[in-house]
């Protein structure tokens, strides 16, 4: 159903990397460490200019499936 299973303590469990995608309209600023530079104007710019794709490269503890 969507929410994380915790590992049952006799089923083997492997580190594997995971990709988590989200995007949607809007802009958004996750800029961190960048106050010095001057702030961005969205003058001129159409609403569909402005969408984003935010991609998290992760670790997941994951089960083995054995077939």
């Amino acid at each position: 159903s969507g929410a994380p299973r915790q590992v049952e303590d006799d089923q083997e469990a492997e580190l594997r990397k995971m990709l988590v995608i989200s995007g949607g309209d809007g802009y958004i600023d996750f800029r961190i460490g960048e106050e010095n530079e001057p702030p961005v104007t969205t003058k001129g710019i159409r609403a569909r200019d402005m969408s984003h794709l935010i991609i998290w490269e992760v670790d997941a503890e994951l089960p083995v499936v054995s077939s």
